[in-house]
């Protein structure tokens, strides 16, 4: 191998090394600012669930940590229509504390989801801290699991029409037939809270493929460079001799 074939070939090698150092530390930094950024939320709404009897399936959606005064909250809860059928939904005591707020509840089977929305009046007193937002009960048709997630969640505040979603976190929420199980045996008097994944949260794959990729390249880079630089000493002493 000539010197200059040498040369690029190493120098080729160090820009890949370099490329993939610099992306997996800006990934980890972006992380990092990530999982910070939950720390100065300004509050939380997600869900629990219960079973009144062996048929019923409620969630409780609630308000937690609000640490700014909510005037109203609005989203989509998603569901399978396949696995459960929307009955009713009953009114939390979270802003009924501040007022008589008015409520829009629209569900659309098709869709597998319903359309809800809470707000006070603005002369109204608006709650800070936590509650129960709402209940929504579910008929069980079948299934062994039952996922609810949030879909374009607003919490609207006092100083703006919308409050920045960004600050809080929307958590949804999966019941098994473990959680099922559970109730059965406690007689239907607990409140059984599943596994939740927070809206902000990564999931395993999306989080660790970038990392692991990086982790591939260099590895096979290195080894490249090895085996490049141990070829390089052998044809040197070859042509020593």
């Amino acid at each position: 191998m000539s010197t200059k074939r040498f040369t690029f070939t190493v120098s080729v090698m160090l820009v890949l090394i370099f490329s993939s150092i610099i992306y997996l530390r800006t990934s980890l930094a972006n992380d990092f600012s990530d999982d910070s950024s939950f720390e100065n939320h300004v509050g939380r709404i997600f869900m629990s669930a219960e079973f009144p009897d062996e048929e019923l399936l409620r969630i409780a959606v609630k308000a937690d940590e609000m640490t700014v005064p909510v005037l109203g909250v609005a989203f989509h809860l998603e569901y399978d229509s396949e696995t459960v059928a929307f009955l009713r939904y009953l009114p939390g005591e979270f802003l009924e504390r501040g007022g008589t707020p008015f409520y829009i509840v629209k569900s659309l089977p098709e869709e597998n989801k319903i359309v809800f929305g809470e707000t006070l009046k603005h002369d109204d007193s608006f709650p800070v801290g936590g509650g129960d937002i709402a209940y929504f009960d579910f008929q069980i048709l079948g299934g062994d699991e039952w996922d609810f997630n949030f879909d374009r969640g607003v919490v609207s505040g006092t100083d703006t029409p919308r409050q920045d979603i960004d600050k809080v976190l929307w958590e949804d929420l999966r019941v098994d037939t473990s959680t099922y199980d559970e109730s059965l045996s406690a007689g239907f008097d607990g409140n059984f809270l599943s596994t939740d994944v927070s809206s902000g949260g990564k999931d395993f794959s999306t989080f660790s493929a970038s990392k692991v990729i990086s982790s591939i390249l260099f590895l096979t880079v290195l080894i490249l460079i090895i085996r490049v630089l141990k070829r390089k000493r052998i044809t040197s002493l070859d042509f020593g001799q």
